[in-house]
């Protein structure tokens, strides 16, 4: 295969991950899985590590959405591994790439019961959020991490400090894009989860305008009935 054949090649791989990102958005995850392996497949052929790196982000994503933890965390692990080559090879290829990956990894370290690597995970994928300077407008998935670090912390009985990632996490899916149907469910697991915290610590009031908000929210969107009955985790 010459030069522009790979180019060609890799340039229709690239295709599948824009339809299966746009899958994961319609949380037609298995779809999603499906077309990034085909993916994965056809930029290992043409040994594109960064296209398979690319490939299995998705793919270890789309696996955590369906709770198939220890293929996530296989797929993530090498989608990591890749990153760290690809980086010494061109120190700062993998940076975006690192913080989806990140808190993807510390989902799976959660919901594994091992909230001590899961925090660790977090933080990390929030550091580089700052390095990379992006903030929670302009990638709101980072209520992934803020989320998941709230909920170890209420575990923990640190009521005050889960409360500022909570609504630092609600602030960033607070209104989510229309068509991102994977977002309105990250958006309704928070707020669940933020107003369990506040009725908790006896803010009721606060507790209600969260819930009346999530309230709106699904009005205003009847065509994604299924979040709404997304249990809180």
């Amino acid at each position: 295969m010459n030069w522009l054949q790979r180019k060609l090649t890799g340039m229709a791989a690239s295709g599948q991950l824009d339809d299966a990102r746009e899958a994961t958005r319609r949380e037609d995850y298995p779809a999603a899985i499906d077309i990034a392996t085909k993916a994965q497949k056809t930029f290992q052929d043409i040994s594109d590590d960064r296209g398979v790196m690319r490939a299995l982000c998705i793919i270890g994503g789309a696996q955590l959405s369906l709770n198939e933890l220890e293929k996530a965390q296989t797929d993530l692990q090498r989608a990591q591994s890749l990153c760290d080559s690809l980086s010494k090879e061109t120190p700062n290829s993998c940076d975006f790439e690192q913080i989806g990956i990140a808190m993807g990894l510390g989902d799976v370290m959660r919901l594994s019961g091992k909230d001590d690597e899961a925090e660790k995970l977090y933080r990390q994928s929030l550091a580089q959020m700052e390095k990379l300077g992006y903030d929670d407008t302009q990638l709101p998935e980072s209520a992934q991490a803020t989320n998941g670090i709230a909920t170890i912390l209420v575990q923990r009985q640190m009521y005050d400090e889960a409360e500022k990632y909570f609504a630092r996490a609600f602030t960033a899916v607070e209104f989510p894009p229309n068509g991102y149907h994977n977002l309105y469910t990250l958006s309704c697991l928070v707020t669940a989860n933020y107003a369990d915290l506040l009725r908790k610590v006896n803010k009721i009031d606060e507790a209600k305008d969260i819930e009346q908000h999530a309230e709106d929210l699904k009005n205003a969107n009847p065509k994604n009935p299924n979040m709404w009955s997304s249990g809180a985790s």
